[in-house]
C-alpha cells in the first residue's frame, strides 16, 4: 500500500499539460480497478467466519488498508482533474496572452510607422520654413 501510495504521490503534480494529466487520470482507473478486484478477490476467497481470530484480524486489516487507498485514490482523482482543469485554462490564458502580444506589436509597427512619417513630414516642413525666411531675409 506504501509503494502504491508513493506511485499515486508521483502522478499529481502540477503545472503539467491536460494530456498529460489525462493520461495519469488512466493509470489511476487502472490502479483503482486492480485494488477493486483485490478487494473482490479477498472477499470471494475469505469468508471471515472460516478464519481464526489473527487471519481475522488480517485481513479486517487488508480491507481498512484497501479502503484507504480507495479513498486516496479519490482524492487524487479529484486533485488531477482540478489540474487538468487548471491546465486547460491556463492554456487558453496563454493562447489569449500571445494573441493580445501579436496585435500589441502590430498595433505598435502601425503606430512607429505613422509616427515616422508624421516626422519626416515635420522635419521637410521645418525645411521648408527655413528656406522661405531665408528667401525673405535675401530678398530684403
Amino acid at each position: 500500500m506504501a509503494q502504491l501510495r508513493d506511485q499515486l504521490n508521483r502522478l499529481e503534480p502540477e503545472g503539467q499539460s491536460p494530456e498529460a494529466l489525462k493520461h495519469q487520470l488512466e493509470a489511476l482507473g487502472a490502479e483503482e480497478a486492480r485494488l477493486n478486484r483485490l478487494r473482490e478477490q479477498l472477499d470471494a476467497e475469505h469468508r471471515p467466519e472460516d478464519l481464526d481470530d489473527d487471519k481475522r484480524h488480517e485481513l479486517e486489516s487488508l480491507k481498512r488498508d484497501i479502503e484507504a487507498a480507495n479513498e486516496h485514490l479519490k482524492t487524487v482523482r479529484e486533485n488531477i482533474q482540478q489540474n487538468i482543469h487548471r491546465a486547460i485554462l491556463l492554456e487558453k490564458l496563454h493562447a489569449d496572452l500571445a494573441r493580445a502580444n501579436n496585435e500589441l506589436v502590430a498595433l505598435t509597427e502601425v503606430n512607429y510607422q505613422k509616427n515616422s512619417t508624421q516626422l519626416i513630414l515635420f522635419s521637410f516642413i521645418l525645411e521648408l520654413i527655413r528656406f522661405i525666411l531665408n528667401q525673405l531675409k535675401f530678398s530684403n
